[in-house]
């Protein structure tokens, strides 16, 4: 009975407790139904909002996907319109070069063409030299050939002075002595008078000849004079052939020169004409590319805007989210 008497006083004050503990909880019980109520209410709103930003999310990220793809577009056109640049400041340089080798191309042409012109009129007509040479060689020959001769003229000339002086002294001799010095008879005044006039008939003999032989070397002379006087001007001839020869030569160097620069400027100018059409095709490219430089700071600056924009959406979404975790919590809470 005693243990039945405790047990009943326990289960009462169990029951007392428990009646205190309803009693304590359903005190403020319309407090708590109405601020369930609306905390369902503003889970309702906070979904609708998240749904709301979900979908704000999902339209700029597919927005910032198009700009992305519009950037990448124009950071290929840049990139093309740098190179375009490149290219064109590499073309207008070529033709600047191109121009100054012109330039000098056609002064060195001009210069050429005016010792051409000089050459030209300095050039005579154009001698044999072998043939000049020739006549030089046969000239000093008979030159040599006159100078013999007066050697022999001059033998003969010496040969014929010491007969005239033979004929001197016998004439002397002849006219001094009364007997002969051989037979020692008397020479008798016709003899040595034949003799006399046998010897001055030599001497004049002698004479003539010795002057004769003076006009023939005297004549020969003057030939061998006038002889070296053309060999003199044969030479003058000779080198005249040889530097005309060289004239020549020079002109004809000249006017290959002249043809080849003549044909490195026609070059030139027909390749400053096709750098020019170029530079003239790729000056319209770059006009037509101007609007590129132009479109990509804006498409960047719209894409930085559209990236804060999607950092406050998702911020607010965040938020949202912590807000609806928070009442669910409260209605779990206030559900129990």
């Amino acid at each position: 009975y005693k243990r039945v008497d405790n047990n009943c006083r326990i289960i009462i004050s169990e029951l007392r407790a428990n009646k205190r503990e309803f009693a304590a909880s359903i005190h403020d019980l319309e407090e708590k139904k109405d601020k369930l109520s609306k905390s369902k209410e503003r889970i309702n709103e906070i979904k609708e909002k998240i749904l709301t930003v979900e979908s704000q999310i999902s339209n700029i990220n597919n927005s910032i996907a198009v700009s992305k793809d519009e950037i990448s577009i124009i950071e290929n056109e840049l990139v093309k319109l740098n190179d375009l640049r490149k290219e064109f400041d590499l073309l207008s340089l070529n033709i600047r070069l191109k121009s100054e080798s012109k330039i000098k191309n056609k002064s060195d042409h001009d210069s050429l063409l005016s010792e051409i012109n000089t050459l030209s009129g300095n050039i005579l007509n154009e001698e044999n030299i072998v043939d000049i040479k020739k006549q030089i060689e046969e000239t000093n020959l008979a030159i040599k050939l006159k100078e013999d001769y007066i050697k022999e003229i001059l033998k003969r000339y010496s040969e014929i002075k010491s007969m005239h002086k033979h004929s001197e002294n016998i004439k002397e001799r002849i006219s001094s002595i009364d007997k002969c010095p051989l037979c020692e008879q008397v020479v008798s005044a016709i003899h040595k008078q034949s003799i006399i006039l046998r010897e001055e008939k030599a001497m004049v003999e002698l004479l003539s000849e010795i002057e004769s032989y003076l006009k023939k070397e005297k004549i020969t002379e003057n030939e061998i004079e006038d002889a070296k006087k053309d060999i003199e001007i044969l030479r003058q001839r000779e080198r005249d052939s040889e530097m005309n020869k060289l004239k020549s030569e020079n002109f004809k160097s000249k006017r290959i020169l002249l043809e080849k620069i003549a044909s490195e400027l026609s070059i030139i100018e027909k390749e400053i004409h096709e750098l020019n059409n170029k530079k003239a095709d790729l000056s319209l490219s770059l006009d037509s590319m101007k609007g590129v430089e132009e479109k990509f700071p804006v498409l960047k600056s719209n894409l930085e805007k559209q990236k804060d924009e999607l950092k406050n959406h998702e911020i607010d979404k965040a938020r949202l989210q912590q807000e609806l975790d928070s009442l669910e919590f409260v209605v779990a809470s206030l559900g129990k």
